[in-house]
């Protein structure tokens, strides 16, 4: 009865370790031959979309937009140096002006679709799906876009309420950072 016992609880451990068939990572990612063409030089990092979060259609998930954008902004300077305006100029250039107006080799545009913190807790992982795309400045032509769906950002501890804010912030960052690491670097 006792090897039974154990047979039962360490075959519902591992159970519990297992992703479930649905939350398979699910990743593209693509250079279009403009890229070299146009060889980018500057690009513009729009305000990130993430009107799409939401619980169950009336609550909106919270997701540090600004955070994202910035660190976005850092890494194509960086990593891959780019000029980069700040978002000040770019939001007030875009309110003002219009996205015309924004005299740029490319726009970087990001679309969050995901953002699943229901396991942050019990496994310290949350999962996100997003879309960035590097378009021309009409943004008519895509010339790079990274695609993700139920990726799995693992987040070291603390995981209570009162991290729940620096660890969203720090799975954006990572994010942003693990999507542009994608991007060619400029000629």
């Amino acid at each position: 009865m006792k090897t039974v016992h154990i047979a039962v609880v360490l075959a519902l451990t591992l159970v519990a370790c297992q992703s479930s068939a649905n939350r398979m990572p699910v990743e593209t990612a693509g250079v279009d031959p403009l890229f070299s063409e146009t060889g980018p030089k500057d690009v513009v990092v729009l305000p990130v979309d993430a009107s799409e979060l939401t619980r169950d259609e009336t609550e909106r998930v919270a997701f540090p937009e600004e955070v994202m954008r910035e660190s976005l902004r850092k890494y194509l300077i960086a990593k891959k140096s780019y000029a980069v305006p700040t978002a000040d100029w770019t939001d007030d250039t875009l309110s003002s002006v219009g996205r015309e107006a924004l005299d740029t080799d490319a726009i970087l545009e990001i679309k969050m679709r995901q953002w699943d913190t229901s396991l942050l807790s019990p496994r310290g992982v949350i999962y996100a799906g997003a879309d960035f795309r590097l378009l021309t400045p009409d943004g008519r032509q895509e010339l790079w876009h990274y695609t993700c769906r139920d990726r799995q950002i693992p987040i070291p501890g603390p995981w209570g309420e009162s991290a729940a804010s620096a660890n969203a912030e720090m799975a954006a960052r990572r994010l942003a950072e693990d999507a542009l690491s994608r991007l060619p670097h400029r000629d």
